[in-house]
């Protein structure tokens, strides 16, 4: 199935994310990092640019990112998600809960850039 920009949902989640969703019960939810897409803010700016420029390009990040949480909330409302912050980062990123169904429904959404499982990081031991 191919959304705007082309990209189909199955290209927006990682293959072993895409293996561990489809093991998951019925029901049963898992943590996402939501990249939204962020169209019409303004470009980053390039290095040495200024720190006025810097928080332009964050606040419209923002905006965008702002703009799309409607149609977030009505997906994870409808799969028995939640959103796990109030608002996008400066990056566009959005940590979510809400089932499989949820995952797939997001990640076809034209809001949506990528999918990404939340890990939790660790040391690696070394021997």
């Amino acid at each position: 199935m191919k959304h705007q920009g082309g990209e189909t949902r199955e290209a927006k989640i990682g293959p072993e994310f895409a293996n561990r969703l489809r093991r998951l019960k019925p029901g049963e939810t898992v943590q996402a990092i939501l990249m939204l897409a962020t169209a019409g803010a303004a470009d980053p700016p390039l290095r040495g640019r200024g720190r006025e420029k810097r928080a332009e390009t964050i606040a419209s990040v923002r905006a965008a990112s702002d703009a799309a949480l409607p149609a977030i909330d009505r997906v994870l409302a409808r799969t028995g998600g939640r959103r796990l912050a109030a608002h996008a980062d400066t990056l566009g990123c959005l940590p979510i809960e809400t089932t499989a169904a949820g995952i797939l429904e997001l990640a076809a959404s034209q809001h949506v850039k990528a999918v990404l499982e939340d890990q939790p990081i660790s040391l690696v031991a070394h021997s």
